[in-house]
């Protein structure tokens, strides 16, 4: 039957859903390096069936389509491995730092209705000591041992579930309108708010990342800061898996281990890092440590991204001295925006230092009065913005929701100026 024009234009355009992402690229560049952890090194087509033979075993362990599934997050490439099988089978992910209190994750995993815990042997302390006040978990996933003495039929075992022979993938039918995150931020101490996501949202965030630096599967992504961070996860590892990009994960330690990020920098000639604002301290460490700057090498650096406050202007110009041309942008990022936000680029640093610069592509934003008028270049208002990245809404809050969206705009509630440039200085956060 031939369609018509007309039902052409009315029909939904469909995107590719996260774990499509995946898949494309263990067909289009299946030898290609997609992660390296911890020494190994993992292609395209060996993650991507990696994460099938996990999304398959889950399934037979009853994991459905719309189930939540929580992720106790320490970087490591099978917490990799377990987010995209989630999405693969269409479930929702809530992803959970290890920095929130045992109470905070009780309330989160209660109030998400999460079936499933995916949680690192490293925090299995923390998971023994609420396990039982964990009301809708069926199963929990360990990703490697934990004492036989704890374990009971709820404990699924990692090694075993990767026995499964079935490599295809999973034939769920997931689209780009169906919910895929919910994100809780770290350091909100009261009213746990969890925004919710599709994966139209959530790829729009990654594509974002890709338009700001131009991403593509040459670069060598060197992953800092925890994936647990949504900038981490969503902004930087979905851009380079998106793109077919080379990811080199390292565990997250605090502070982190500055031998282990030189020689990594050095032997994987990385392209892109991704730290918050120690970023800066990490390097000054590396440039002290070493009397003479041409010991390291860093001459592939491209850019490098750190988060939320400005860097101290000495620090910046030090390490403009030791890094050649690499580009220095600085976000300021809303888990509301999946996250999003806006970006300070390298040539601002210095000139409008204090400034957390221009919207994202793809986001409008303003400063306005209380009758949502906006205001003059120079006047202090409040920053609203929208954009494709922008939440639904919160997890099961409408009354919260319906006072933070407004004829489509998210509320910061958040004082700033705007300047004639469009740039936005905050006065407060």
């Amino acid at each position: 039957m031939v369609k018509t024009l007309e039902k052409v234009k009315n029909e939904k355009v469909k995107s590719m859903p996260l774990g499509s992402i995946l898949s494309v690229n263990a067909r289009r560049t299946p030898e290609n390096e997609a992660l390296r952890f911890d020494g190994k090194s993992i292609s395209y087509a060996a993650l991507n069936a990696k994460v099938n033979i996990l999304a398959n075993a889950l399934r037979g362990e009853g994991l459905n389509k719309g189930d939540k599934v929580a992720l106790i997050i320490q970087n490591s490439d099978r917490i990799i491995v377990s987010y995209f099988a989630a999405l693969k089978l269409g479930c929702v992910v809530v992803p959970i730092s290890n920095s929130f209190s045992a109470r905070e994750i009780q309330q989160i995993i209660n109030i998400t209705d999460s079936k499933m815990v995916i949680f690192d042997p490293r925090d299995a302390q923390l998971i023994f000591a609420i396990k039982t006040k964990l009301k809708p978990v069926e199963k929990f996933l360990p990703l490697g041992k934990i004492p036989a003495q704890k374990r009971t039929d709820k404990y699924l075992d990692w090694n075993t579930l990767l026995l499964d022979t079935s490599l295809n993938e999973p034939g769920i039918e997931v689209n780009q309108w169906d919910d895929c995150q919910i994100l809780y931020t770290s350091g909100v101490k009261t009213n746990l708010l969890g925004a919710l996501f599709d994966h139209q949202r959530i790829t729009a965030a990654a594509v974002n990342m890709i338009a700001i630096l131009g991403i593509n599967r040459a670069d060598k992504i060197l992953h800092l800061a925890p994936l647990a961070h949504h900038a981490s996860l969503n902004l930087f590892l979905l851009s380079g898996i998106y793109v077919g990009a080379h990811n080199i994960l390292v565990k997250h330690s605090n502070p982190p281990d500055i031998q282990e990020v030189i020689s990594i920098m050095e032997k994987e000639k990385i392209n892109i890092v991704f730290g918050f604002i120690d970023l800066f301290d990490i390097f000054m460490q590396i440039f002290m440590q070493l009397q003479n700057k041409y010991l390291v090498d860093l001459s592939d650096l491209v850019c490098c991204f750190y988060g939320a406050s400005p860097v101290d202007p000495k620090k910046y110009r030090i390490f403009l001295d030791h890094s050649g041309d690499a580009q220095v942008y600085n976000l300021t990022l809303y888990t509301e925006m999946g996250p999003g936000g806006f970006y300070l680029p390298p040539e601002d640093q210095i000139r409008k230092a204090g400034s957390i610069g221009v919207a994202f592509p793809n986001t409008e934003a303003r400063v306005v009065d209380e009758r949502q008028v906006d205001i003059s270049p120079g006047m202090v208002g409040e920053l609203i913005f929208r954009g494709e990245t922008m939440m639904k809404g919160y997890f099961n809050n409408l009354r919260v929701t319906e006072m933070k969206i407004k004829n489509s705009w998210l509320h910061t509630g958040q004082q700033a100026t705007i300047s004639e440039e469009g740039d936005i200085q905050t006065t407060g956060r």
